[in-house]
């Protein structure tokens, strides 16, 4: 029997390199032009006034964006190599965010400004509130010869497959405010987020991102199955 669980957040994101080196200044508006009924509000955030080819130069802000574009309960996040969308409970379930990830995916292609794709993720955060201790979860973690399943933890760690790189966050116990009511739920929060490089032989970036972005959910959903287990199921 699996533990009950549901599903805070989920975000999709592309990495790219652009034809321009300043397209975070045209990106936006080509967007928002046509998707502004789901992101109707539109903001700057304070790396838009940070100079291109500083952004362009440091690895830490290489990925950030300059702009987000805000919806209900989702938001669309815009920088010069990099496109976010991320949807909040209770619009983060896979078959509504599967289809604006394809909408926006589509959309970005057809701006004709990407000149290569680098990856895509999907992230998916998890809250269960059944059982607020790790010990309690398909999770083993021992130090030293001793469980410390039952202490406050907070653990990363990996898996790479292919050119799949899973990374895993788990934190127990956890308290979270949900967006829609601001009420405050106290658990164990999970983080999955499936990285999947593009490499450059691929004849059609694109569609290799329609033909896998399934595949990529999938393994998420079963490897959080796998978590939300209870400890004593074979």
């Amino acid at each position: 029997m699996n533990i009950d669980y549901i599903v805070i957040e989920s975000i999709f994101e592309l990495r790219f390199q652009p034809n321009k080196l300043s397209v975070s200044e045209i990106l936006p508006g080509m967007i928002y032009s046509h998707l502004s009924d789901d992101f109707p509000t539109v903001q700057k955030l304070p790396l838009a006034n940070f100079p291109t080819i500083l952004v362009n130069n440091d690895p830490n802000l290489l990925y950030l964006p300059t702009v987000i574009l805000q919806g209900t309960n989702c938001s669309l996040q815009i920088g010069n190599r990099v496109v976010s969308l991320s949807y909040l409970t209770p619009f983060a379930e896979w078959d509504f965010f599967s289809n604006k990830i394809s909408k926006i995916t589509k959309t970005i292609e057809n701006t004709k400004q990407i000149e290569q794709l680098e990856s895509f993720s999907i992230k998916y955060i998890y809250l269960s509130e059944t059982k607020s201790r790790l010990s309690n979860f398909n999770v083993f973690i021992v130090v030293d010869g001793y469980n410390i399943a039952n202490e406050n933890i907070s653990l990363q760690y990996q898996i790479k497959k292919d050119n799949i790189i899973t990374h895993v966050k788990i934190i127990s116990p956890a308290e979270i405010k949900l967006f829609q009511s601001g009420t405050k739920k106290n658990g164990v929060v999970v983080t999955i987020d499936c990285i999947n490089e593009i490499l450059n032989d691929k004849t059609n970036p694109w569609e290799y991102i329609y033909i896998n972005i399934n595949d990529v959910y999938e393994s998420i959903n079963l490897l959080s199955k796998k978590i939300f287990k209870y400890k004593n199921n074979n």
